[in-house]
């Protein structure tokens, strides 16, 4: 009779944790009396844009959507510090062969820094409601300073200036109270003093997902069954 109470208690303890995760959160399409009135008031506009294309049936459902043509800008600065170690110097000829040998103990660097600094503009236009393209236009410039101490003091600057292009694309779409974008781009960067052989740019590409949904808290109420 013992075993079987403690496991009515269990059962009791597992279901009221269950209902507390259960109702702790959930999505809502719930509109409210101002909302409603907005959504019915997106359905009249007249939509006299060329994009983003199907425009006007977009707001015929009821949706909002951003205005069609952007442009975004924004500067980056950045200082920092350069730390060298774990250094090691080797020598592969065809008569000599010296295999990689730890130099700490007898080069050592003094302070070394490097700042950069970016600008870049980002045009954008909506094709559609749901997808963004977008060009990326950049300009910055890096200065490195290197001081060695030992075994000979030695001082060097190098400075060099970047050009970067490249373009992108967004898509973005809900799903009940969920909505969920995908932005995509690729960038062509031509750093002054560093080329391949052809003189091809260094190109680099990058993907952000984001998935969001309006929650609603709602009061936490314990509830349970006893077989």
């Amino acid at each position: 009779m013992k075993l079987i109470s403690i496991l009515k208690y269990v059962q009791v303890i597992l279901l009221i944790g269950m209902s507390l995760a259960a109702t702790a959160q959930y999505a809502t399409h719930k509109v409210s009396k101002k909302q409603k009135a907005y959504i019915d008031s997106l359905k009249q506009i007249d939509y006299n844009y060329i994009f983003p294309f199907l425009g006007q049936k977009t707001y015929r459902a009821g949706f909002d959507i951003p205005y069609p043509i952007g442009i975004m800008g924004n500067y980056m600065l950045m200082d920092q510090s350069l730390v060298f170690d774990n250094m090691q110097l080797g020598l592969k000829t065809d008569d000599v062969d010296i295999p990689l040998t730890d130099v700490d103990e007898f080069i050592n660097f003094g302070e070394n820094t490097n700042t950069s600094y970016s600008v870049n503009v980002r045009p954008d236009v909506w094709v559609f409601p749901f997808l963004n393209v977008y060009g990326i236009l950049g300009y910055g410039r890096s200065k490195t300073s290197v001081q060695l101490v030992e075994p000979v003091p030695l001082n060097t600057t190098i400075e060099q200036n970047l050009r970067t292009a490249g373009f992108g694309v967004m898509g973005a779409f809900g799903i009940g109270s969920a909505w969920i974008s995908l932005d995509g781009n690729w960038t062509w960067s031509k750093p002054e003093l560093l080329d391949k052989p052809g003189g091809y740019p260094y190109s680099a590409y990058a993907w952000v997902k984001r998935l969001n949904s309006n929650i609603t808290q709602s009061a936490i109420l314990p509830s349970g069954w006893v077989p």
